[in-house]
């Protein structure tokens, strides 16, 4: 069982993410970088899922003070975007994110993510 932050503004999708990941993991959320790194500099954390566009401090800022702060603990970064828009998720591995997913993902998506993340194996990102 793996301790997981997640760091999204969207409290339904928080909560979707928490519950997804709940049975087989110990999940704590919180709703933006400022709060998630106070948190995980106070809490072992074995993994960090942060939202890209969030309110007082964003994914970007949070994957920063993550490698800079907690450099071991791996980070996955996630974000909707639109055709026509940057790449966000392309910004945050560049940053530092181990892995990506895109919003909207499925419930068995993420679980697959998450647990190749954390056994550290060399699957693609599933953006």
């Amino acid at each position: 069982m793996a301790r997981i932050l997640i760091v999204d503004d969207s409290e339904m999708f928080a909560e979707f993410t928490r519950a997804v990941l709940a049975s087989d993991h110990e999940v704590d959320v919180v709703h933006n970088g400022r709060q998630a790194a106070t948190l995980a500099l106070r809490n072992p954390y074995d993994l960090i899922i942060t939202d890209i566009f969030m309110p007082v401090a964003d994914g970007y800022e949070t994957i920063r003070s993550m490698r800079r702060d907690l450099p071991k603990v791996p980070v996955i970064a996630m974000s909707g975007s639109e055709a026509g828009t940057p790449d966000f998720l392309a910004i945050a591995a560049k940053l530092g994110a181990t892995r990506t997913i895109r919003k909207p993902f499925a419930a068995s998506e993420l679980t697959r993510l998450v647990a190749a993340t954390l056994a550290g194996s060399a699957t693609p990102n599933a953006a």
